[in-house]
């Protein structure tokens, strides 16, 4: 299996989504300013001949943008959001893995999670073994945590 692993970095947050969207048809600029002669900290804009028009801090947001027209079409502010207050939704946020937020979910709400720290570890080490229970869950998120940062404090002094 062929493992991606793209990150959010300078390449990435502006150069192949810059690529991606004149490919599509977009011309991508920041609007005049006189406020000042610097670009650091304005929008970036992106038209398409068609009239569409994307406002957003960087490219790569200008791409999620296009990603989300992509999907739901002109109309998309008519399609049903992922409500962010709703208590209704199972996991109405990006489901968090650390320790703290695993220990606090009862064993019958821990099954999504195990599979996401799952996938995560097959991403970091495939071969992984699954854990069997919240505690196991914790165990192993905590003990991610302590490994990242021995490597953090020895690059540190490495350097």
């Amino acid at each position: 299996m062929n493992r991606v692993n793209i990150v959010e970095a300078g390449n990435t947050l502006d150069g192949y989504p810059l690529r991606i969207l004149r490919h599509r048809g977009f011309v991508v600029f920041y609007p005049p300013n006189s406020a000042t002669e610097s670009y650091e900290g304005l929008d970036v804009w992106a038209l398409h001949p068609n009239g569409t028009r994307l406002v957003a801090s960087n490219c790569l947001a200008l791409l999620g943008l296009l990603s989300i027209l992509d999907h739901l079409g002109d109309n998309w502010y008519t399609e049903p959001a992922v409500d962010l207050k709703s208590v209704s939704m199972r996991h109405p946020y990006p489901i968090d893995l650390g320790p703290g937020a695993l220990a606090e979910l009862d064993e019958d709400e821990i099954g999504e999670n195990i599979e996401a720290f799952m996938l995560f570890c097959r991403s970091e080490q495939p071969g992984t073994e699954r854990p069997m229970s919240r505690d196991d869950l914790v165990r192993a998120s905590q003990r991610f945590l302590d490994l990242e940062a021995e490597a953090i404090r020895r690059a540190e002094e490495e350097d």
